[in-house]
């Protein structure tokens, strides 16, 4: 069964929508993230020459908790004679004048309590505010960020108790809170144009971004939502960007009532983020991505956006500009990535047009056929919380029905599980923690467990019920630049050609050992998150016993892994073939 046999079999989902509303010859305006007025002011038109003509307004209020009046040190200057006001004013008026356009931005930085009213009169209070100011000082829209607050938006996030209520009674008041908050700014700015980011997957956070889509719906907002996603600009292969953008299309088509749905095809948009010169937040200017990949890959963006795409410009900003040039990174010349933004060239290749085509057509059966990628929920581990993927299309032909309806039913604020899916194995015997210098040595040094399995103090551990992955944290505690090492046995009845699937955060080793030889069937070095079947090694087992060795090297945070045996198409292998 093909996704596209998934998309027809839940009512509210449709697969191909042969309407025009995204078919668009317009460029869509390039936004720069971020600046502040007096940047504005002083690099506006420069940034118009080289290809970007819309802000996010920054640097006037943080984030929600702040008295936007009292930034200028002076809170009893509100209005004009506020000193951010009068910057905002200039920076806006020299925007209007070379056609470019402004979004203050505000964030989420410090938790919110749902249930706290008095909390939530402040808020509403301070977005009335930040209403008026980007109203007044002429502003196009207004922008939220909701990245910083992320652990809330995990039903399992420590600060929900559930003492008094339920995980539905905490959507309920979610979805209540987002309405009332949408509706404060929009009944002072009505012809806003909207923006919000980073894109959310089954969490509070998605529940947000519904409940604030279909209260602009009710009231046929001018402006429309458009959603900024930030995961594009890690990703480099064009056909898994257009499946990408088509898969945050199908969440909202997926889950918005029918109201909003149109309300979503006609006024909104999904803008794609790019970050032309770095990855990673670190102290230095390098080059993420080569010239060639950030053409191929800006043009893709651009002729797949509606109205907005967006540049990313942390450690960069003056770097973009052409200036500090002498800061500069990368392999190749700076002046070479400042001509690919301003040069703004739509996709040339034929057959990514045609890709094009079809994601504006909402054509998603046949977008997926020609990139080879599909889009849905998927647990995420050690939590094994369901998470958005690209995946390759035809490596869960008999579960996509399964995952969205899992999707689905989590975001409802249901407990699910992914064990009947996946059938892990579950038990292992498990050795650690172990420590060098830090991560990457650690991952290098070889420790007792690699050299001897059997003279290595093992504990015996099980998965708990109805997960699919190891928490190495809940074993060890939590430990940055440490390894641990995890055993299994298995007894293979007659031979058989299977594939060992696995995920693992972060560093992984595995070795495949039988009284003959110990392979190391796989290695990789870096970040990574417990994606089941992240990893698929095709392997030939012979009648006999055999063990598998992983090696876990986690670098912060999360640290688990997940791993289990099937046949070619994702199956587990029957238990008269193999027993563990």
């Amino acid at each position: 069964m093909g996704y596209f046999l998934l998309l027809l079999t839940i009512p509210i989902f449709s697969l191909s929508i042969p309407d025009n509303d995204l078919i668009h010859s317009a460029p869509p305006k390039t936004i720069l993230f971020s600046a502040s007025p007096e940047q504005i002011i002083k690099d506006a038109e420069l940034w118009k020459k080289n290809g970007v003509n819309a802000f996010f307004l920054d640097y006037i209020a943080r984030e929600w908790s702040d008295n936007i009046w009292a930034n200028d040190k002076k809170p009893w200057t509100i209005g004009k004679d506020d000193d951010n006001f009068k910057k905002a004013v200039e920076a806006n008026n020299i925007c209007k004048k070379i056609g470019s356009e402004t979004f203050l931005k505000i964030s989420f930085d410090h938790y919110l309590n749902w249930f706290d009213d008095l909390q939530w009169e402040n808020v509403l209070h301070n977005f009335r505010q930040f209403a008026i100011f980007a109203k007044e000082t002429g502003c196009t829209g207004f922008a939220i960020d909701i990245e910083y607050i992320w652990e809330q938006y995990y039903f399992n996030w420590e600060g929900y108790k559930y003492d008094t209520y339920t995980r539905k009674d905490l959507i309920k008041k979610v979805k209540e809170r987002s309405a009332d908050l949408i509706n404060t700014i929009y009944n002072v700015f009505p012809d806003m144009v909207f923006l919000t980011f980073p894109e959310q997957g089954l969490s509070l956070g998605l529940i947000i971004h519904l409940t604030w889509i279909e209260e602009l719906a009710k009231k046929n907002a001018p402006g429309g939502l458009h959603y900024c996603i930030e995961h594009t600009y890690r990703l480099k292969n064009p056909d898994e960007v257009l499946t990408y953008i088509a898969g945050i299309d199908q969440i909202f088509l997926t889950y918005l009532s029918p109201r909003a749905k149109k309300y979503w095809k006609e006024k909104c948009s999904i803008a794609p983020g790019i970050w032309p010169l770095g990855y990673d937040y670190d102290n230095g200017h390098k080059a993420g991505l080569t010239t060639a990949e950030l053409k191929q890959l800006y043009a893709l963006h651009i002729s797949a956006s509606k109205k907005y795409h967006w540049i990313y410009s942390h450690n960069c900003y003056e770097q973009l500009l052409g200036r500090q040039a002498e800061l500069f990174e990368g392999e190749e010349p700076l002046e070479n990535y400042v001509q690919i933004l301003k040069q703004k060239e739509p996709v040339s290749d034929s057959s990514f047009q045609e890709k094009i085509q079809l994601l504006n057509k909402r054509d998603f059966q046949s977008l997926q056929q020609k990139t080879g990628f599909t889009y849905m929920p998927f647990p995420v581990g050690p939590d094994d919380i369901p998470h958005f993927q690209t995946a390759p299309l035809n490596n869960y032909e008999h579960a996509y029905d399964y995952l969205w309806e899992i999707g689905k039913k989590y975001l409802q604020g249901e407990e699910v599980s992914f064990y009947s899916l996946f059938n892990p194995i579950t038990r292992w015997k498990v050795a650690g923690p172990f420590h060098a210098e830090n991560f990457k040595e650690t991952h290098e040094k070889e420790f007792p467990p690699e050299m001897d399995i059997n003279a290595t103090d093992w504990k015996i551990l099980s998965i708990e019920n109805n997960k699919i992955s190891m928490d190495l944290n809940k074993i060890f505690g939590q430990q940055e630049g440490a390894c641990a090492y995890a055993l299994c046995a298995i007894e293979v009845l007659q031979p058989v050609s299977a594939q060992i699937r696995f995920g693992y955060n972060d560093a992984v080793k595995v070795w495949l050992i039988n009284e003959k030889q110990k392979d190391l069937i796989f290695e990789y070095f870096g970040e990574s998150s417990v994606v089941p079947d992240k990893t698929i090694i095709p392997v030939t087992f012979e009648k006999g016993t055999y063990n598998i060795l992983m090696k876990i090297t986690n670098n912060k945070r999360f640290w688990g892994y997940t791993l289990r045996i099937t046949d070619s198409k994702g199956n587990p292998l029957p238990s008269k073939i193999i027993k563990y």
